[in-house]
């Protein structure tokens, strides 16, 4: 039986949880931050996912704050998805705040995300504030991270990095995505969504986030979440004005080279795409310690890498779906000898624990 805990003065009652791999160098400043926190969390779990570089001793060795009760769960090989659901599983209490092992955590993050989440909203979303050393880690921070105006948007994703819910709405979307290697945090969000649950956005929840350094490795990212999109069915907003924007910029090139209205149609179609970044750019410019039209190049670079990697990764990924379904609709036929239509489809709009799909 589990030994109920009491929330003692200068704690609130929200489980904070949270994934760590081969995070040794980022923890020093996870931890600290979560040591200045005023309002603590009650209980803290991390889930590690195969480290390698001590992380795990880091976290069995550390201090916490008021001796807050800490779990360290070992999951070696686990996704995203798997190590946050099982850290929320074994949460005692109902309210849950999620963050990553590259993040630091700001004075008031928590005091904020639990005002909102204790005056009764659904899904309570951060301000993340990406941080970097160079342009390229400034460039793919500020890429991957709304702008607070941006932030109240239905289009808009929470990211887990940064994220406050109940367990209540965590266990009806079924929990984090596991049969989805990676983009578990957009199919999540999206299911939060899809649910009915209202977002609320507290900017006062600041927390800092360091990308990482490599273009490779982004554009890497970039692929193997496109692919879980394609795999998954996710069909928004972006990926179609992608597709608008390279479509009718090809076939004014290529067909109508000159047609004014094929040229006004490709413009508006880049515009819708690029329009977003740059507009986080130019709002950004007064806090930036590179030039403006360094930023703006290095966006414009590093979207048409992350639009590459992605007409490679989502067509892979909708190839893997149709042949899964088409292995469902096989193995329908063997056993019952008729194709059975509905039946043989596979329903990836649920993602959770409990819906792993063959």
């Amino acid at each position: 039986m589990r030994t109920a805990l009491t929330v003692a003065r200068g704690f609130v009652p929200v489980t904070l949880v949270m994934t760590v791999y081969n995070s040794a160098p980022e923890l020093p400043e996870l931890l600290a931050s979560i040591g200045r926190l005023p309002v603590l969390p009650s209980e803290i779990t991390f889930t590690d996912l195969g480290s390698t570089d001590g992380t795990v001793d880091m976290l069995r060795a550390w201090m916490p704050p008021s001796r807050i009760p800490v779990r360290v769960i070992t999951s070696p090989g686990a996704s995203k998805a798997v190590g946050r659901n099982l850290a929320i599983e074994s949460s005692y209490f109902d309210h849950i705040a999620v963050t990553d092992g590259q993040v630091w955590l700001h004075p008031e993050w928590l005091a904020r995300m639990w005002a909102e989440l204790s005056a009764g909203n659904d899904v309570i979303a951060g301000k993340i504030q990406p941080v970097g050393s160079t342009l390229l880690e400034r460039t793919i921070g500020r890429i991957q991270t709304p702008d607070p105006g941006e932030m109240e948007s239905a289009s808009i994703l929470p990211s887990s990095r940064s994220i406050a819910f109940t367990k209540t709405r965590w266990d009806a979307v079924g929990g984090y995505p596991e049969w989805l290697r990676h983009g578990q945090d957009e199919a999540f969000a999206r299911a939060l969504r899809s649910s009915g649950s209202s977002v609320r956005f507290a900017p006062g929840a600041q927390s800092s986030w360091r990308p990482g350094p490599s273009l490779v490795g982004y554009l890497r990212a970039c692929l193997r979440v496109s692919r879980a999109e394609g795999a998954a069915g996710i069909v928004s907003a972006g990926p179609a004005l992608r597709v608008a924007a390279y479509a009718s910029g090809l076939a004014t090139l290529l067909l109508f080279p000159r047609s004014a209205l094929c040229k006004f149609i490709a413009t508006a179609a880049w515009a819708a795409h690029l329009g977003p970044q740059q507009r986080r750019v130019w709002r950004s410019r007064s806090g930036s310690p590179d030039p403006l039209p360094a930023r703006a190049l290095a966006t414009v670079a590093v979207v048409l890498g992350a639009d590459a990697a992605w007409f490679v990764g989502y067509p892979i990924g909708l190839l893997e779906r149709w042949n899964g379904q088409e292995r469902t609709h096989e193995r329908h036929r063997d056993e019952s000898g008729v194709s059975t239509g509905a039946a043989a489809s596979t329903n990836r709009s649920a993602p959770g624990r409990h819906r792993v799909l063959p």
